[in-house]
């Protein structure tokens, strides 16, 4: 999947997010500089490329929720039991420990490019359109297309005579019943529901960051941080080994005082964080720390610093999350002091890896990655409502262990990917998600 090339403040980690501009330390192991790397450039391949591939493992992940070995739960309501495959509870595992961390760390990077290229003022003007406004329309649009495509699912894997009638009483016996579920007020049976919002929660989660990165900058105008704050941050982040130590044990000790606490550790939130209790929040939080993290390392000017060791960082963290599973098992929200405190290090040596791959090697600008590009927030947005109607389509007959999972990945990509190249790219919808390209 990585060659498809997918996309505040103090936190849990001591670091503040750096309004003001400082030198570049000297880096000992310094990334291949790109052009969209350099100071003002409004694009940057790598981590688009990096994002966009985040945004694909999205379609991943979801498809993998159907085919697992996992029961049903309020977060995916219906199985393939036929066609249960173990492996996929690891991949999902493997992949969900880095990659919303990494997609809000790119996040938060880009807001702060953004942000130096137009303000305080267009930052947030553009925020509210890229963000909010396509999160409203499409919960509006996808919302009863997700329910439908759920609930025919669920019917159709239980054998049911009758599936699309089911889908039919849902909508007609009481209208309001899919809006009271896409705001969280009820549950309808075998509907998924994977967050608020469903796979779109992570859309008011970057319009939360960002209403805080422009309250931030506007303090900043006013009163800007000390030098000497900046060059010490500047020191840390610069260093690949103690950057490396320091971001391990805040990480560890976050998940660490999770656990001792008893709060659940954090995957996607269970409700709408603004009215809910403080486990709708955890998420929020410790995702934020990256977004944080990455806004912090464009406004020092430290990107290329965070290219070394790519495959050491990968290497460590992919034996320790393996290691992990097969001694762990399938793990739930709770788990042991020291065993969170490994998943953490794990999962943090796989976001900088990551972060050092595609700084490496996805530095230089290509047609086909920047199409991906494009085209990953539309496949994203999308893909959700297809993903959930193929189960059902192709019935509860075994195959081959895995051969649903990848057919329904491969028609929920393609299809996504064909209805932005016919419909979308080329018209005001693709200026509306995308805005102008130039």
């Amino acid at each position: 999947m990585l060659h498809l090339c997918i996309a505040v403040r103090r936190f849990h980690v001591p670091w503040t997010v750096r309004l003001v501009s400082s030198e570049l330390p000297t880096n000992p192991n310094p990334a291949p500089q790109s052009a969209d790397a350099a100071p003002g450039a409004s694009r940057v391949a790598a981590l688009d490329a990096l994002r966009a591939s985040m945004m694909f493992l999205g379609v991943v992940l979801h498809a993998s929720l159907v085919y697992n070995s996992w029961k049903p739960g309020p977060g995916w309501a219906f199985k393939d039991p036929a066609n249960a495959w173990p492996a996929l509870d690891w991949v999902w595992d493997f992949v969900h420990s880095f990659r919303l961390p990494l997609f809000y760390w790119v996040a938060g990077y880009l807001g702060a490019l953004l942000a130096a290229k137009r303000g305080a003022r267009g930052f947030l003007k553009n925020r509210l359109q890229r963000i909010l406004l396509p999160f409203l329309a499409f919960l509006a649009v996808l919302g009863p297309l997700l329910v439908a495509a759920s609930v025919y699912s669920f019917r159709a894997l239980r054998n049911d005579p009758d599936p699309w009638g089911r889908v039919l009483s849902v909508f007609t016996s009481d209208r309001w019943l899919p809006v009271l579920h896409l705001v969280g007020a009820t549950r309808l049976n075998g509907v998924s529901s994977v967050g608020p919002g469903f796979h779109l929660w992570f859309l008011y989660h970057l319009l939360g960051y960002a209403l805080l990165a422009w309250a931030l900058l506007r303090f900043a105008n006013r009163y800007p941080t000390p030098a000497f704050w900046g060059r010490g941050v500047a020191r840390i982040l610069g260093s690949f080994w103690v950057r490396t130590a320091v971001l391990l044990v805040a990480y560890a000790a976050a998940f660490v005082a999770l656990e001792l606490t008893g709060v659940p550790t954090p995957r996607v939130p269970d409700g709408w964080w603004l009215v809910t209790d403080r486990d709708s929040w955890i998420p929020f939080v410790l995702y934020g720390g990256f977004f944080a993290l990455g806004w912090t390392v464009h406004r020092q000017g430290l990107l290329q610093a965070f290219g070394a060791h790519p495959w050491s960082q990968l290497g460590f963290g992919l034996l320790l999350n393996a290691v992990l599973y097969a001694s762990d098992g399938p793990r739930g929200w709770h788990l042991g002091a020291l065993t969170q405190a490994l998943e953490a290090v794990s999962s943090a040596l796989l976001v900088f890896g990551f972060l050092a791959l595609f700084l490496r090697y996805f530095g230089e600008p290509s047609v086909r990655v920047r199409y991906l590009v494009d085209a990953s927030y539309w496949v994203y947005l999308v893909h959700l409502p297809v993903v959930c109607l193929l189960p059902g389509l192709l019935g509860p007959d075994a195959w081959w262990p895995g051969a649903k999972f990848l057919l329904v990945v491969a028609v929920s990509v393609g299809l996504s990917l064909a209805t932005y190249e016919w419909a979308v790219r080329r018209t005001r919808l693709g200026v509306f998600l995308n805005g102008k390209r130039g």
